[in-house]
């Protein structure tokens, strides 16, 4: 049993955030960790199935990494990952601190939050941060955290690789489309690209966003557990228009997934302060968005294997629909760029409105974007 680093993640202590993309220009470079890179793939390793040798590492960076770079130990992309590699060696006995608590894998025991935070307490001599996963209402370890002083907190999270191994294998190329909801209010939800009586879209989730400060809050309310029984009336339509876009996964753990993550941050709302209108939302916005396809195919946008199209090409065709600019958000795979999702900005009344953004970071401007034929 062998534990790896996930990441580096700087934190505003004060406003309690993590910042998140703050450097978009600054590319995640491969020759910038070659002399690094072995030591890289044996301690922070590629944690997604199916996905290329650098595509990890360059989300890390992109998303976190670019926000550690105010700090001299983090102020270039070989010293951010070299850091991980530092720590790894510092901090290796995770699974020996668990063991002589009496803390060994096993699929049917379970052990409280705090009987993991002292075994590692014994160790570090200061208190961790327990991260879990929520599978059909078994409740697993997922990573344990570390935390570093100021002027920035920097939570390590460190996963096991019997966590990796069971993360399903990324659906790539097969885009996701979002029918995404940003706004004061939220991101909505990401609708998933999938093959059933032709090409059709699905929704991926509705996401809370605080415009001020430009993050997304998540997990707000631990205690508000997800319930089945307050969805069973439509769970054949979410079945249908909000279905599980993880492969071998339970009926229920990507709904549960959302809920906790995204939902209990929107409840501050009316139209979403309960499990039953989060996920009712989500069913009537997709049937008052449905046309995204045809959108894209109107304006000669259609899946191919190899014909690229720019991303103003796809905003400027949902559009003309929508009357409001989307994001259109990409998932780089062995160097190329595939559509993965579609958003859709409203405001807290829940009208629509422009996105702040044309694209996510992945999203290769110069090359162009590709909506695969073959899934």
């Amino acid at each position: 049993m062998q534990w790896s680093v996930h990441g580096i993640w700087p934190r505003v202590v004060e406003k309690n955030y993590y910042p998140e993309f703050c450097n978009n220009s600054w590319a995640f470079d491969p020759e910038q960790i070659k002399s690094i890179e072995d030591e890289l793939e044996q301690v922070w390793p590629n944690i997604y199935k199916g996905t290329s040798r650098y595509s990890f590492w360059e989300h890390e960076w992109t998303k976190h990494g670019t926000c550690a770079t105010e700090l001299q130990p983090f102020d270039s992309q070989f010293k951010y990952f070299n850091k991980g590699i530092e720590w790894s060696k510092k901090y290796p006995y995770i699974m020996d601190t668990l063991n002589a608590a009496g803390i060994f894998p096993d699929d049917t025991k379970k052990f409280s939050a705090e009987e993991f935070a002292a075994a590692v307490k014994a160790r570090t001599k200061k208190d961790p941060m327990i991260s879990c996963l929520p599978v059909d209402g078994v409740t697993y370890l997922e990573e344990i955290h570390l935390c570093f002083d100021p002027p920035r907190r920097l939570p390590r999270g460190l996963g096991s690789l019997p966590r990796r191994d069971a993360i399903p294998e990324h659906p790539a190329p097969v885009p996701r489309g979002r029918l995404a909801v940003r706004s004061t209010t939220g991101e909505a939800p990401p609708t998933r690209l999938t093959r059933s009586n032709g090409m059709q879209w699905s929704v991926h989730g509705i996401w809370p966003r605080v415009v001020e400060m430009n993050y997304y809050p998540e997990f707000c309310n631990n205690s508000w557990a997800f319930d089945p029984e307050q969805i069973k009336s439509i769970e054949d339509e979410l079945e249908q228009v909000w279905p599980n876009i993880h492969k071998g996964a339970g009926r229920y753990s990507f709904w549960e997934h959302e809920w906790t993550k995204h939902g209990t941050c929107a409840t501050g709302l009316q139209p979403f302060d309960s499990q039953f209108k989060y996920f009712s939302k989500g069913i009537e916005w997709s049937k008052k968005y449905p046309y995204i396809m045809d959108t894209l195919t109107s304006a000669g946008i259609f899946p191919d294997d190899t014909k690229k199209f720019s991303a103003e090409e796809f905003a400027a065709a949902v559009k003309v629909r929508t009357k409001k600019d989307p994001m259109i958000s990409c998932l780089a795979v062995d160097g190329v760029t595939y559509l993965e999702e579609i958003h859709l900005c409203f405001d807290k009344q829940l009208n629509l409105i422009d996105c702040d953004a044309v694209t996510n970071e992945y999203c290769d401007i110069a090359d162009g974007i590709i909506v695969p034929a073959n899934a």
